[in-house]
Formats: C-alpha cells, sequence, structure tokens
C-alpha cells in the first residue's frame, strides 16, 4: 500500500472548494474577532443546552447512526467533544446518516470536534439533506486546549479517517471569540497529512 501525503496543496484545494460554495450561495463565511458575536433579537441558546444522546445511547455499539432533530445533531458535537463514560469519541469506523433536512435556526452552534486531539473521524452521510440556520459557531465551553486554535464550522475539525459527503449547508458562519485557526462553511479545517 502507497502513502500519499497531502499537506497545504489539499487544504487549497479545500478552501477553493469552500469559497466556490460561497460564491454560489451556499454558505457564507464570516468572523467576530471582538469577542462574542451579538445574535439578532437577543441571547442566542446553543444546541448543547438541548443535545439529545439518545440515538447513541440506546445502542452504543452500532455501526450506523441516523439524525432527524437538531438536537440529535447537538448530540453528535456533544459526544465528540466530550466524549461518553468510556472517554473520548470520535466515531472512527462509524457512519452517521441525515434522515432528513435539519433546521438550526440560528442559535448558536457548537462544532462537532473542536481540535486537533478531539475531532470527528468517521463517515457523515448528509444523503442529500440540508443543514440550514447555521449561525454563531463558539468554542465548546470546557475546552481548554484550543484557545487561539480554535476551527469553526458545522464540523470544526476533522480528522484523517472522515468523510462528510452528500450535504448542503446553509447559513451565515460567525466564529465567535477572538482567536482561532480556520474557519469553514461545513468542516473549519481537515488533518489531511497521511490519506492512503
Amino acid at each position: 500500500m502507497r502513502k500519499i501525503s497531502f499537506g497545504m496543496w489539499t487544504l487549497g484545494i479545500f478552501f477553493l472548494v469552500v469559497s466556490i460554495m460561497a460564491a454560489a450561495g451556499l454558505a457564507s463565511v464570516s468572523s467576530s474577532r471582538n469577542g462574542e458575536a451579538a445574535p439578532k433579537g437577543g441571547q442566542a441558546i446553543n444546541w448543547l443546552d438541548s443535545a439529545d444522546i439518545s440515538w447513541y445511547e440506546n445502542n452504543k455499539t452500532a455501526a450506523n447512526f441516523t439524525l432527524s432533530t437538531p438536537e440529535e445533531l447537538a448530540g453528535l458535537a456533544l459526544l465528540v467533544c466530550s466524549g461518553d463514560e468510556n472517554g473520548r469519541h470520535d466515531f472512527a469506523g462509524c457512519v452517521v446518516c441525515l434522515s432528513g433536512d435539519i433546521d438550526l435556526g440560528g442559535k448558536e452552534w457548537t462544532p462537532i470536534g473542536i481540535n486537533t486531539s478531539t475531532y470527528f473521524n468517521g463517515t457523515f452521510d448528509g444523503r442529500g439533506h440540508v443543514v440550514s440556520g447555521l449561525g454563531v459557531v463558539t468554542r465548546y465551553k470546557f475546552d481548554t486546549q484550543s484557545w487561539g486554535t480554535g476551527y469553526y464550522g458545522l464540523f470544526g475539525y476533522a480528522g484523517s479517517k472522515a468523510s462528510v459527503k452528500n450535504l448542503v449547508v446553509r447559513g451565515n458562519v460567525v466564529a465567535s471569540g477572538d482567536r482561532f485557526a480556520a474557519t469553514g462553511g461545513i468542516i473549519g479545517a481537515v488533518n489531511g497529512s497521511n490519506q492512503t
């Protein structure tokens, strides 16, 4: 088996694709470098506050999971960011699918995967569905490692074995806080240095 090294070339192509998507109106990316972004109409509620992980708790050994609500999608973010009773969970070897469109309603979002040691590493298949209403994206509240190196998007950081496919994301991504490394509509950053 031949090892292929991806580096800045892959990241360049990735950011080119995100730029094309933004130009086509499929994603919009911006940032707030001077503190928390102020949501319209008052205090935003972070989806983590209503995260539903019952889809995982009901069958932790499953290889396939299906999500149908914003609360379940937030549950995926919570599990990747904080893990379960056995520790961190990157969903390596698992397939997570959407059963329909999901509207995040512009509420504050914490990314699925947040840094180079806490990331999503499974397969996420949107099945052609749309995640809309992505707005203010904030760091995971208990993340101390990524200060200054935060990754923002629906997915913040994806590992080298991760696959995100068949997904459309709509919204205006606003990275809250004053320090971050990468912002994207779908994925903030991908570890692509050791693909085989």
